[in-house]
């Protein structure tokens, strides 16, 4: 099983990030799924920042994924409507094993 997480941190509006995260979730999962798609926000720490995370079955699974979402204009439709949402430079992608 393998889990991928994207973050972003938010620069102004939380509550306007986190409509915009859930709709691009919602664009994958309906486009793209499975896996599905989660999104979270900190409680504690870093409140300022969204995460979406996402369950493959295998490498594979990932792989395909962003092949999908990398070549699907309607998805960069979506991406394009957070502008000014965000800081700039602060994504981060993780993908992790379990063990």
């Amino acid at each position: 099983m393998y889990r991928f997480v994207r973050s972003l941190k938010v620069k102004g509006n939380l509550p306007e990030a986190v409509r915009w995260a859930k709709g691009i979730a919602d664009y994958v999962n309906t486009h793209h799924s499975p896996p599905k798609v989660h999104v979270y926000t900190g409680l504690f720490g870093d409140v300022n920042t969204i995460f979406w995370e996402a369950e493959h079955k295998d490498l594979a699974s990932v792989e395909g994924v962003f092949a999908k979402i990398t070549s699907d204009q309607g998805y960069r439709a979506v991406v394009s409507k957070a502008n000014g949402l965000f800081i700039e430079g602060s994504l981060h992608d993780s993908l992790m094993g379990s063990v």
